[in-house]
């Protein structure tokens, strides 16, 4: 953990935005999930939950008004951003303000309320789970967005909240994530003093827990189901998580008349069409959804955060499925921006249903897969009709800004050193932002480039071949073996360059001093600029869309989704985002709720970017 400052005294603009290529940061990541699938790999925590699962009754089952429900994701990144967002979506109500380029086709509602119902995508605290990461990124800022200043003081009229979790949420074993949304509290005998069945169980955030597992199963109104799912670092549900569901299905709890919510810890559907499951060998949520579409059940929404902006991708009813459905990614919680131009987001997606005569047994036989697929694999159901959050042309334009990554902070300093009085406050402010920023990633790099020239060896040259090349490997092996040649043409143009460099001479003390200080210099500066420009180049043609693009660590284009599910049992989608957030806040004068306001020129211009309606 960093030296955090909690409580009133530290705003938004001093609680940084992860930097995720500072080294520091990278090491923490990359031992947490070392550490967390080897636990997973002998004993997962998943089955370690309690087996009596249930379907969770949100609300009464028919509604003659509208039910309202919130869902946000990835979340607990950069106090600026996370603190935008949980203030917008705490607002008793919400005045429509629509997008220019968004054309209506109903009226809308002349109100929007906030959701009876919160649900959280996961990834709720970066870059690691742990109870300061939490407190500090997600619970201090949504406690203190709060307009009502007594959230927790009428218990028994909370909000109730659903919750899954993603990977970064899964680097301390899911051990904070348990302990503050889910409800593990043993059933009591009824006649007991203390009931544990009246007394709910509080999150931090002033919901009402309502779930035993890390997966849900719950009944909205007007028969809308939504099923959580947990992935842990694995990619799929535990046998116990199927079974569980399986239950549900069989039972005959939820029927084909019920129309279904998928909720994905991450959106598989971006990946190519099968997810990398083994002939023979379907992953779980593949045969389950397999099942439900056997049972007769409408899928009519996949939804999912881990990928930092809004995607909807729909597919209308044919001869096959009478219904439309949708593929929906809306990460727009908080953390950085994920670009919507590149080929994961934009590439069509299809299904295909996938029956294997030759699996050994017959519940391994049928699977559904929904992802990019090649020309020649069959398909039976494609989804086309497209809507991004930000715009096609929004993403790309930031490139440019993506250059220089290496050398910016992930905090906005300006008016934090202004505010500065002494000498010693303004270095304070300089080094963290140096030391808990990306431009470490450049010394590192610099570091190594000049270890090459000094020590003719070979070691540090291919240490960064293979830091390139992993770097890259995360669209394919061939933009891998592309960053791999150019960390090597990297490292021995910097050798061609400083080999016989003349300020290399001399042997006096301080020439040697000198020599070296302008030495990595070049390496640093040069190694920066290489690195931004071919990561830019990469998301330019469409490639890379985390690893290229994360080194921004763009506030911007944060958005969440307020549902409506009406009297005739259609559900509404009303996507509200903001292309700016605020970098700079004072204590509020004027209320103890919310407790900073913005003092800046940058503001939230909250407007309705996506309408979508799913009819029963």
């Amino acid at each position: 953990m960093s030296n955090y400052i909690f409580g009133k005294k530290q705003p938004p603009h001093k609680r940084w935005a992860v930097a995720w290529y500072n080294p520091f940061v990278l090491y923490r990541s990359i031992k947490e999930m070392l550490s967390t699938n080897d636990q997973i790999r002998n004993l997962d925590r998943r089955e370690m939950y309690s087996p009596e699962f249930t379907l969770i009754q949100v609300a009464e089952d028919t509604r003659d008004g509208d039910f309202w429900w919130d869902f946000v994701s990835d979340t607990g990144d950069g106090g600026n951003a996370t603190f935008t967002v949980a203030r917008e979506m705490q607002k008793a109500f919400l005045t429509p303000k629509v997008c220019s380029d968004l054309k209506l086709k109903d009226p809308l509602p002349e109100r929007f309320p906030t959701g009876e119902l919160l649900v959280l995508g996961g990834d709720l605290a970066y870059p690691g789970a742990s109870v300061e990461e939490y407190q500090y990124r997600l619970t201090e800022m949504w406690v203190a967005a709060s307009s009502n200043p007594d959230m927790q003081s009428h218990r028994d009229t909370l909000k109730p909240s659903l919750v899954i979790p993603q990977n970064h949420d899964w680097f301390d074993n899911i051990s904070t994530f348990t302990r503050y949304f889910i409800d593990t509290r043993p059933k009591q005998n009824e006649l007991a003093f203390m009931s544990a069945e009246t007394e709910p169980d509080i999150t931090p955030l002033g919901t009402r827990k309502l779930q035993k597992q890390s997966y849900f199963a719950a009944r909205l109104p007007n028969r809308w189901v939504i099923l959580g799912f947990d992935f842990a670092l694995v990619g799929d549900i535990d046998r116990q998580q199927f079974a569980a569901f399986f239950a549900l299905f069989n039972s005959g709890k939820i029927t084909p008349e019920d129309n279904l919510i998928l909720l994905y810890p991450e959106p598989y559907w971006t990946r190519h069409l099968g997810d990398d499951a083994r002939d023979g060998y379907p992953k779980r949520y593949q045969r389950l959804e397999a099942l439900m579409l056997k049972l007769g059940c409408r899928i009519r929404m996949r939804l999912a955060g881990d990928i930092h902006h809004y995607a909807r991708e729909t597919a209308k009813a044919d001869h096959q499925f009478q219904y439309d459905d949708m593929l929906i990614t809306s990460g727009g919680g908080g953390a950085f921006l994920h670009p919507t131009h590149t080929k994961n987001v934009n590439t069509v997606k299809a299904m295909s249903l996938v029956d294997e005569d030759q699996a050994m047994t017959a519940d391994l036989r049928e699977r559904v897969r929904i992802g990019i697929a090649t020309s020649d694999e069959n398909t039976v159901r494609r989804y086309q009709d497209k809507t991004f959050y930000p715009r096609k042309r929004d993403s790309r334009a930031l490139l440019l800004e993506n250059v220089v990554s290496f050398f910016r902070s992930t905090a906005h300093i300006g008016k934090q050193l202004r505010a500065c009085n002494t000498r010693a406050e303004h270095a304070k402010v300089f080094w963290g932002a140096v030391v808990q920023g990306n431009v470490m990633f450049s010394v590192l790099l610099g570091s190594l480039l000049m270890a090459a020239i000094m020590t003719e060896s070979l070691w540090p040259g291919l240490i960064i071949v293979l830091m390139f090349l992993g770097i890259c490997k995360e669209s394919s092996n061939a933009t891998a073996v592309i960053g791999g040649l150019a960390g090597g043409l990297l490292v021995i143009f910097v050798e061609y360059c400083l080999t016989n460099a003349p300020l290399l001479e001399g042997s006096e003390w301080w020439r040697i001093g000198i020599s070296k200080t302008l030495v990595f210099l070049f390496c640093f500066i040069l190694a920066g600029l290489f690195t931004g420009v071919l990561f830019s180049l990469f998301s330019l043609v469409g490639y890379l869309p985390n690893n290229a693009f994360s080194p921004l660590g763009y506030e911007g284009f944060k958005s969440f989704i307020r549902f409506r599910i009406d009297a005739e049992g259609n559900l509404h989608g009303y996507v509200w985002g903001t292309d700016d957030v605020p970098r700079y806040w004072i204590e509020n004068p004027d209320a103890h709720q919310p407790v900073w306001i913005e003092k800046d020129k940058r503001k939230a211009e909250w407007q309705i970017k996506d309408i979508f309606i799913l009819r029963k």
